[in-house]
């Protein structure tokens, strides 16, 4: 059967994503400040604000790529601290996310620092750190 729209909210309500559903965003960061933390820092702020995934490091930690899966809310406050509190202003536009995608099967792990992308991974786009 087919279900009745509400007239009342715009077409567009329809075709977005509600708050609630769980997507994943590829990121890649350089430029990564050293003496912060930053490794410390970004597990508890993940695992504070619900944010699943991995990270990898490369370059001696200056740079690192990875995956977060959360809601877009919660995957936003992650993307916004890292841009305010962990990378120096010249170099935010070497601060790279993939768009949304929505995940079907969440696997909901902890954001954990991994040394290889996991084996049941597929990335969605190519992630060059030269």
């Amino acid at each position: 059967m087919f279900s009745v729209l509400d007239a009342s909210k715009p077409a567009a309500y329809y075709w977005a994503i509600h708050s609630d559903t769980i997507v994943t965003t590829e990121f890649k960061l350089l430029h990564i400040m050293r003496g912060i933390g930053f490794r410390k820092k970004i597990l508890q702020f993940t695992r504070c604000n619900d944010v699943c995934g991995y990270i990898i490091y490369t370059h001696n930690g200056r740079r690192a790529y990875g995956e977060m899966e959360g809601t877009i809310g919660n995957i936003n406050k992650v993307r916004d601290w890292i841009l305010t509190q962990c990378v120096p202003e010249p170099f935010m536009e070497r601060v790279s996310f993939s768009p949304f995608v929505r995940e079907r099967y969440p696997r909901r792990l902890k954001f954990s620092v991994a040394y290889q992308v996991p084996v049941r991974e597929t990335s969605t786009s190519e992630i060059e750190l030269h």
